[in-house]
């Protein structure tokens, strides 16, 4: 099942058996967030093999990240297999409306948002493990001028079911004379090095990112 697909159908079950006295979910259609008016997904390549997923802001399990736009991902087969060389590593890209993330520390805030509500989201709220794990960002860099570079401490509630460090580079990007930016992210628990495989191609993709 794509990533987008069960986190999506884990927000549905929590929405279900939440405080409603489990009565029927509502059916009027959610309306989302405007995005930018360019399409994501036709400038940026999908590798052979890999999935892509498009998911309008505001994120339903990050509803707290006050960015309007979209989240693009690129994964690949072997995400969600533990002890593979592929194992939570990927690329995502949010496009949204300017400014965006205003500082790192608005970026590492963010970050820790997403990723303890994509855990929830996926394991639910009353697990122990999940309220218990210590979400955190650290991250080094000028969002404005450079690459980004640190570490998240996120938890795999889909598989392993247990926390993870993700190795963590991001770039902004300005799009469509300063009215959006793309902050282009690769992510792997795997160490950073220049002669990994895996980072070598997630670099590239990364690179091979063009705004609409």
């Amino acid at each position: 099942m794509p990533l987008g697909l069960m986190v999506a159908v884990a927000v549905a079950v929590a929405a279900c058996s939440s405080g409603n006295g489990g009565g029927a979910v509502p059916t009027e259609p959610v309306v989302p967030a405007k995005a930018p008016a360019a399409a994501i997904a036709p400038a940026w390549e999908t590798p052979e093999g890999w999935r892509t997923e498009t998911i309008p802001f505001p994120l339903e399990f990050a509803p707290g990240l006050a960015y309007r736009g979209v989240e693009e991902l690129r994964f690949p087969k072997a995400f969600l297999v533990p002890g593979d060389e592929w194992y939570f590593s990927y690329a995502f890209v949010w496009h949204v409306a300017a400014p965006g993330p205003a500082s790192v520390e608005v970026l590492e805030a963010d970050l820790v948002a997403y990723f303890r509500g994509l855990a929830i989201a996926v394991g639910g709220a009353e697990r122990e493990d999940i309220k218990a794990f210590p979400f955190a960002a650290a991250l080094e860099g000028d969002l404005a001028s450079g690459t980004v570079t640190g570490t998240v401490a996120a938890f795999d509630a889909f598989k392993a079911q247990q926390g993870l460090t993700l190795q963590l580079r991001v770039r902004g990007v300005p799009c469509s004379a300063g009215q959006e930016r793309a902050y282009v992210f690769v992510a792997s628990p795997r160490p950073y090095g220049a002669g990994d495989l895996v980072w070598a191609e997630l670099e590239r993709l990364a690179a091979a990112f063009r705004c609409p």
